[in-house]
């Protein structure tokens, strides 16, 4: 039983809200999926920052017949070499590099990564921001205005 002191228009109004915030997280979700899903990879356009994350753990992208730590301006390499080769004179200290860290130590030295899966910790961590931000307590406008926010930004549209 719905307390004395909501109307039913403003119920109608909450639930509305709700809605339209479940919609738009399920878009972001959606967006995020499809960008670090995509094949080709979606990456960096060149190597150039990737060198900067590669040199702090190790992680370098497979180009096979270059130097790892050479900039180039080709597209991203879709495949990434854990072979722990630091190069503390090239790193560039950011919480950034989370990331590819969560996905190098998932695999042994001298495996081969996928490029997406750096994306995937990105992403698995965007939307766990972005669902804990959204399950606080505000008013329902805004938690719409922070969804849509959220959906704008990461959503990249």
């Amino acid at each position: 039983m719905m307390p004395t002191h909501y109307s039913f228009k403003s119920y109608n109004n909450r639930r509305a809200a709700t809605i339209l915030t479940l919609v738009l997280f399920i878009a972001i979700i959606l967006r995020m999926w499809f960008v670090i899903g995509a094949q080709p990879v979606i990456g960096f356009a060149n190597n150039f920052d990737f060198i900067r994350q590669s040199a702090c753990i190790g992680l370098w992208e497979d180009y096979g017949d270059r130097a790892k730590d050479r900039p180039h301006r080709e597209g991203p390499a879709p495949r990434l070499v854990f072979d722990g080769d630091r190069r503390q004179y090239y790193c560039l200290k950011s919480i950034d590099n989370v990331f590819p860290y969560l996905a190098a130590h998932a695999h042994r030295k001298h495996d081969l990564v996928d490029l997406r899966e750096v994306g995937f910790w990105k992403g698995f961590f965007a939307i766990l921001a972005c669902a804990l931000l959204l399950l606080q307590r505000m008013p329902p406008y805004a938690r719409v205005f922070m969804a849509l926010a959220t959906f704008l930004c990461i959503g990249d549209l």
